[in-house]
């Protein structure tokens, strides 16, 4: 799947603002990029990437819980320094997700949020006799429950594989040509 957002492939020594100029539209991108006074903008394409790793949802690391994908990258892209926990940069934060977040993403995310809080119930309930009947149901019922997310996921992936007017994407636009 490729990001909604960002256009560009990661690679150490390319500016995230190469090849996604068009997120300088946006107010909090545009401000953070021209607060930046490193050279050629380094500081902010490295916090921009560390937002993609972390927030977005093509990212390679997307499957990951959030704790675990701001550790990976706060130590591989700011030695350890936890700059995307800096309250600077929360509007920012928002407002990426809020960009990428199309109404069927929205309802993957309350499914997500659903089937967590349902698990944290299952952890923190004991197994006894008075409640085992209930424990046993749920826990049959959490494999179809998962095989209707990845099925809702699935749908999600392949409807934004299309662009406005419901044409595919062609080889080149979807990544699987290089030009």
């Amino acid at each position: 799947m490729k990001s909604i957002l960002v256009y560009t492939q990661y690679h150490p020594n390319i500016s995230f603002w190469k090849g996604n100029e068009d997120l300088l539209l946006v107010e909090e991108l545009k401000s953070l990029y021209e607060g930046d006074s490193s050279e050629n903008k380094e500081n902010s394409s490295k916090v921009m990437w560390g937002i993609y790793f972390a927030y977005d949802y093509a990212s390679r690391y997307s499957h990951l819980s959030l704790d675990i994908r701001l550790k990976i990258v706060h130590d591989s892209l700011f030695e350890g320094k936890k700059v995307l926990e800096d309250k600077k940069y929360k509007k920012l934060i928002e407002k990426y997700i809020f960009l990428q977040r199309t109404s069927p993403r929205r309802l993957i995310d309350t499914i997500e949020t659903k089937l967590e809080e349902r698990r944290l119930f299952l952890d923190s309930v004991s197994y006894n006799i008075g409640n085992a009947k209930d424990i046993d149901t749920m826990i049959a019922n959490s494999s179809k429950l998962l095989e209707q997310r990845d099925i809702i996921i699935a749908q999600v992936n392949k409807d934004e594989s299309r662009i406005k007017g419901g044409t595919r994407l062609g080889l080149l636009a979807s990544g699987k040509l290089e030009s």
